[in-house]
């Protein structure tokens, strides 16, 4: 599961004064069980509609690990947007003083993910306190939803080689991370241009006192305009420490890259479609290109004697 923003109705406020929670909008995350055996979503409030209410001034709480909440914060009065200077530790609390007539109040927030060290001990939920013009304080603090799960991850690395003026991959790697096994139906998916034939799959090596272990997938490859498409399906469990190994006919650069034009080669694993105890690894895809958009290397053929 990746990061979001949403609303979330049904969060209570614990005073007298009756509050619509549906006015609250959330950033949320996700974090695991020292055990790895429940998986947590935690949220942070960072919009507050404040709905005709006369608020004087909030303070809120937050786990640094889950949250990082950017300054300034910023309010809504009569239509226009108010820069607010804040006090506190901006790394795990934050106070504002709210002008008169602040309908609103936002937080510019990020929501963290703390992988590959996401089953945390002492989470402190986040929570706020707001004062009315009345003096009179109303508090809230997250419920977080939790569910019982095996938590897995999966990692992706690809060896990008070029071969004939075009890069294509020569070695592709998924491997289980766990600490429970991946679940059954994870496809991975690979684009390159169709001077490489259909990867092998290659059986996960064993160790001195086992035998190399079959991995349970089927492979399909398809062409069109000059683009191959390979998708492997898990069929089985991926134990954890298993890999999938995807092997190519090319092993080694033999020139220099052409420019990128409208085709990328890629990398893209899907997981299957219950993701319970997923561990979010961002590692679930490889493009062989910086982020402004030119080649990873220069795929200099290596010399020889």
């Amino acid at each position: 599961m990746s990061s979001g923003v949403g609303n979330r109705n049904g969060t209570s406020w614990h005073s007298n004064t009756r509050f619509d929670s549906s006015r609250l909008t959330m950033a949320t995350t996700k974090y695991f069980e020292p055990d790895w055996g429940t998986e947590v979503t935690a949220s942070l409030p960072v919009r507050f509609d404040f709905a005709g209410r006369a608020v004087k001034s909030l303070r809120i709480d937050w786990d640094e690990r889950l949250f990082a909440v950017h300054g300034p914060a910023y309010a809504v009065v009569d239509g226009d947007t108010v820069e607010l200077g804040a006090t506190g530790d901006i790394k795990r609390s934050l106070h504002v003083e709210l002008p008169d007539g602040a309908t609103e109040l936002v937080l510019r927030s990020e929501s963290l993910n703390a992988y590959p060290n996401e089953n945390l001990r002492d989470v402190q939920r986040a929570s706020f306190r707001m004062t009315t013009e009345d003096a009179s304080e109303e508090e809230w603090a997250d419920t977080l939803q939790s569910a019982a799960c095996n938590a897995w991850s999966l990692e992706a690395t690809v060896n990008w080689v070029c071969h004939e003026g075009v890069v294509v991959p020569a070695r592709a790697v998924i491997s289980s991370i766990g600490p429970y096994a991946a679940p059954t139906g994870v496809s991975v998916g690979l684009q390159y241009a169709d001077i490489v034939g259909a990867p092998a799959l290659a059986p996960t090596p064993g160790d001195a006192e086992t035998e190399p272990v079959e991995v349970s997938a089927t492979i399909e490859s398809t062409m069109h305009d000059g683009v191959r498409e390979a998708v492997l399906v898990t069929t089985g469990q991926l134990e954890a420490g298993q890999q999938i190994e995807l092997v190519f006919e090319v092993d080694a650069s033999d020139s220099k890259p052409q420019p990128f034009r409208e085709f990328v080669p890629r990398l893209i694993v899907t997981p299957p479609q219950n993701v319970s105890g997923m561990r979010l690894s961002e590692k679930h895809s490889s493009f062989p290109v910086t982020p402004s958009g030119s080649h990873l290397s220069t795929y200099e053929p290596a010399p020889t004697a």
